[in-house]
Order: structure tokens, then sequence, then C-alpha cells
């Protein structure tokens, strides 16, 4: 078993070598200030656009959640929502999940004391 995976890996592996992959687009976001913006997690859509999900300082409270989709091909953002912090406290992404409708599900926690 252990040498047909070598053998897959042999020939799998330098075809993956000579792809030459193409750079399509970069995107920046700046929440505002010198605060720190940035994506966590990622997933992709039904529609094949890209989902990404993080956290964002804009000066008030503590660090929000935030959720882009951007367009496939131009990384034009399609739309956000940003989940704000609760008093200090830093919200933190966990996870993301895009479904075959097209329903986009963020898991997260707050880091800190509510109240």
């Amino acid at each position: 078993m252990k040498w047909v995976l070598a053998c897959c890996l042999c020939l799998i592996i330098p075809a993956l070598a000579q792809a030459n992959p193409t750079f399509l687009w970069s995107d920046a976001y700046d929440g505002g200030g010198l605060y720190d913006d940035h994506g966590d997690v990622v997933c992709i859509t039904s529609d094949q656009h890209l989902v990404v999900a993080g956290s964002s300082h804009d000066g008030i409270d503590g660090s929000d959640m935030l959720v882009r989709k951007l367009h496939r091909e131009t990384g034009a953002e399609l739309w956000s929502r940003r989940i704000p912090a609760f008093d200090t406290s830093d919200m933190a992404v966990s996870g993301v999940a895009c479904d075959a409708a097209g329903d986009v599900i963020v898991g997260g926690h707050i880091l800190g004391c509510v109240g």
C-alpha cells in the first residue's frame, strides 16, 4: 500500500510543480486608524464568490467581527456585515461555512467579560 501511495505522489508532485499559477487580484481592508484588521477564515459560496471573515477594530470598544463577500473575478466587495464588540471585549471568528443555498454561517466568541 505504501508503494502505491509513493508511486501516486511521484506522478502528482511533478505535475503540480509545473503548474503556472496566475495572480488575479488582491484586496486590502482598512477599518480605520492604525488598528488591526485581519481575515481569519474563508469559504467559497455556491455562486463561486469568496467570503472572508475575521476581526476589525474601528477604535470604538473592542475588535468587531467582520464578514465580507468578494467578487471571484475582481475582488470587489459585494456585501459586508460588521458584528460589533460588547463593552471593551473583543469578538473573534472561529469558523465560516457556505452552504449550497447560498447561506453564510459564521461562528465566533467573545474574548473577555460582557456586562
